[in-house]
């Protein structure tokens, strides 16, 4: 009989002993090259961690996606780590790489050049295609929406331009967020999602309240923790350097 509790998430760590890198695999994947190469091995394999073990894949996808909420991408400026995606399965909040647009614009020419499939099409599709596009910006520029932000208030905007705008925050990144693409813009999140807040007592007595969508590489670092420790302490797994977690609740 297969197993089905046979999958496991695990992450590559810096020499600093921050994560990298967040996967989900199952019996050796975790120590062998994957199919990005970006995504470097540690050579010390002490810095290869198993984060969670024996779980369904269903368990994995969704503690691989919470770890790297946990601690962001670098890629779309939300964190640390090297995930092209916000993990689990497809590519949902994948941000598209220079080298890929490079590549894309390659083949768009010489479609061109051609005229094989869309790249090819004559002069006037072309102008109507670029019609709809501009109208489809304009209307998503002024488009209403709702968001909530990490201290729970909900905020109600005619104007997604020119919210983006007067907190000089990147408009594409902040659609993406609206569409559900990505979990989280610039401290803000659809006013459905649920916002995990962990009241914090530090060795000195100061509380302290962060949220599962905080970067913790930034506060562990102001008050010299380990965000693995960290992490771990969240989850109620153990005390961290005589920190302990007062309560969670959620917003």
């Amino acid at each position: 009989m297969v197993n089905p509790n046979k999958f496991y998430t695990y992450a590559y760590l810096r020499e600093d002993r921050t994560p990298y890198y967040i996967g989900k695999g199952q019996k050796r994947r975790a120590y062998k090259k994957g199919s990005n190469e970006a995504i470097k091995l540690p050579k010390d394999k002490s810095r290869i961690i198993i984060l969670k073990k024996n779980l369904t894949e269903k368990d994995a996808f969704k503690h691989e996606k919470y770890m790297i909420a946990v601690f962001g991408r670098k890629n779309n400026g939300t964190g640390i780590l090297r995930n092209l995606t916000d993990g689990g399965e497809g590519t949902c909040g994948r941000v598209v790489l220079e080298e890929e647009i490079i590549r894309q614009r390659i083949v768009g020419k010489m479609c061109v050049e051609n005229k094989i499939g869309f790249h090819g099409c004559d002069e006037e599709y072309m102008k109507e295609v670029r019609k709809k596009g501009a109208k489809q910006s304009a209307e998503n520029r002024a488009k209403e929406f709702v968001v909530k932000d990490l201290e729970g208030n909900i905020i109600k905007e005619k104007n997604v331009a020119k919210f983006c705008e007067e907190r000089e925050i990147n408009h594409g990144n902040f659609l993406m967020m609206l569409y559900g693409k990505q979990t989280m813009a610039y401290g803000y999140v659809l006013p459905e999602t649920k916002i995990t807040c962990y009241e914090l007592l530090s060795p000195s007595g100061e509380k302290y309240i962060i949220t599962n969508f905080h970067k913790y590489h930034i506060f562990c670092k102001e008050h010299n923790l380990s965000p693995g420790s960290f992490v771990f302490m969240l989850q109620g797994k153990f005390c961290h350097k005589k920190w302990k977690v007062l309560s969670i609740f959620y917003r």
